[in-house]
């Protein structure tokens, strides 16, 4: 299909690289903390299954988009034993006084939430498994709660302070994609950008460390030169192919406001 529309992943090469580099990644992750010698009554567990179950979710609060979706969500199996899991964790009798959303009161208080989440990801998995999906119709997802939820956790690490919390998972991920910029912008790849896939990591790398940053309040370790050095690469590589033109500029606009989303972050 190769690019079809002006946002970022509205092109195949971006949804490539995002399953590659994200989603693989979280699957994985989630695969592992659902085997049966990982799944386990504590803090540790379902914060780092509730850090992917929300990452996830964050890709669902853009415009609806099917093509997305089906580069982020797991597969049905997985999204059903996820579901299985996680409320049986959740409803479990064991308790973590220091964390602010996983204590027992605010479990009960939040199961309904928690829920929603799970059966939206069965649903968008059930939906890429279908065998005719134009007789599947997907509403647009609203939470009834800003983004992250359960897995940006409150804890007390002495008394009466609190610090912030998230899943190992974001940290992981962030640092991962920064080295993936770093190398797909790194001079040596000059005589290789023939193609617009060529390049087409920088955009999506650069749009999720921004995303997740900003909603998980982390660093990326990267300053503000870096990044300005990615952009100037990327934007340069466009001129050097020739197809910047009239029709292509929406696309770029919002190009650039990856970049300048990731920047206002850094500035702060």
């Amino acid at each position: 299909m190769g690019r079809w529309g002006d946002g970022v992943y509205e092109d195949d090469s971006c949804l490539n690289f995002l399953y590659g580099h994200v989603t693989v990644p979280l699957r994985h992750k989630l695969a592992y903390l659902l085997s049966p010698e990982e799944v386990r009554e504590s803090w540790n567990w379902i914060i780092e299954v509730t850090t992917i179950i929300e990452i996830m979710l964050l890709f669902d609060t853009r415009p609806l988009d099917y093509n997305l979706l089906l580069h982020v969500y797991p597969s049905l199996g997985l999204a059903k034993r996820c579901r299985e899991a996680t409320l049986k964790i959740w409803d479990g009798d064991w308790a973590c006084k220091i964390s602010k959303n996983f204590n027992q009161t605010q479990r009960k208080k939040d199961r309904a939430i928690l829920v929603a989440w799970l059966e939206r990801i069965v649903q968008i998995a059930t939906f890429h498994d279908y065998d005719s999906s134009e007789d599947f119709a997907l509403e647009k997802f609203a939470p009834d709660v800003p983004l992250p939820y359960f897995s940006l956790d409150r804890v007390e690490v002495r008394d009466g302070h609190f610090a912030d919390f998230r899943g190992e998972i974001i940290s992981t991920l962030v640092e991962s994609l920064v080295h993936t910029a770093g190398f797909y912008t790194s001079p040596n790849r000059l005589k290789e950008t023939k193609y617009w896939r060529d390049f087409a990591e920088v955009i999506v790398a650069v749009d999720v460390i921004g995303q997740l940053c900003q909603k998980y309040k982390v660093f990326p370790y990267i300053s503000l030169d870096t990044l300005d050095a990615w952009e100037k690469f990327y934007m340069e590589r466009y001129a050097d192919l020739g197809v910047i033109t009239d029709e292509e500029l929406p696309m770029l606009n919002n190009e650039r406001a990856v970049f300048q989303y990731l920047r206002d972050y850094l500035k702060v």
